[in-house]
């Protein structure tokens, strides 16, 4: 599967760019999310459905690459979820805050929480461009490993990098609603871009866990 979409990379590499103290560990993209917004909560959902196609990816050590063919959603444990607020809407930008949620073939899950700004463009193009904080690599089911529904697989153990991550997020979609994030709607196709990596406070720590290893083994 194709998981570079122009026209969301470059977006992305204006929000990931501001994480990149560190090199991303792991890399997420979702498309064909079934995008819905609520106007009486405020509430913006993107959820996986029979449409929906993504991939997840270990961009350290081992490698490998989760796959989730569409058709994926209900098979098996598989899932992702993304939730988001809409508040402070002068009409062109607003914040936003909310969580997402990955989940593997079996049931293990990267969670994280998101803050940003949403964007609004063009033609009914609404954007998203968020930071990650308190991200979590869990696994539930004990295998040490983060599977994809329909092939490929790769290690949890990161051995290094200590939890909670940061990262950036990036999300794309069309609505013909017509107001900015004013008016409800469902059934929205929704891409989503995530990169994920150690957080600087984490990378210091790490370091100097090594560093007493190596004055111990002195």
């Amino acid at each position: 599967m194709n998981r570079k979409i122009l026209g969301v990379g470059a977006i992305a590499s204006l929000g990931i760019a501001s994480v990149a103290s560190a090199d991303a560990i792991l890399s997420y993209t979702f498309s064909d999310l079934n995008g819905s917004y609520d106007a009486n909560t405020a509430l913006f959902n993107a959820k996986a459905d029979s449409l929906t196609s993504g991939d997840v990816t270990r961009l350290t050590g081992s490698g490998g690459t989760a796959e989730f063919n569409a058709g994926f959603h209900g098979f098996d444990s598989g899932d992702y979820t993304l939730t988001i607020d809409v508040t402070n809407n002068n009409g062109s930008t607003a914040d936003g805050q909310g969580s997402f949620s990955v989940t593997d073939a079996n049931g293990d899950t990267i969670t994280g929480l998101v803050e940003g700004t949403w964007i609004k463009g063009a033609f009914g193009t609404v954007f998203f461009n968020g930071q990650l904080s308190n991200v979590f690599i869990n696994d539930n089911s004990g295998d040490a490993k983060f599977d994809g529904s329909t092939a490929g697989t790769f290690s949890t153990n990161f051995q290094g990098p200590i939890a909670p991550f940061e990262g950036a997020l990036v999300q794309l979609f069309i609505s013909s609603a017509g107001e900015f994030m004013t008016k409800s709607f469902s059934g929205v196709p929704t891409l989503v871009s995530a990169e994920i990596v150690p957080a600087p406070g984490t990378i210091a720590l790490a370091l100097a866990g090594g560093a007493v290893a190596f004055r111990r083994r002195r």
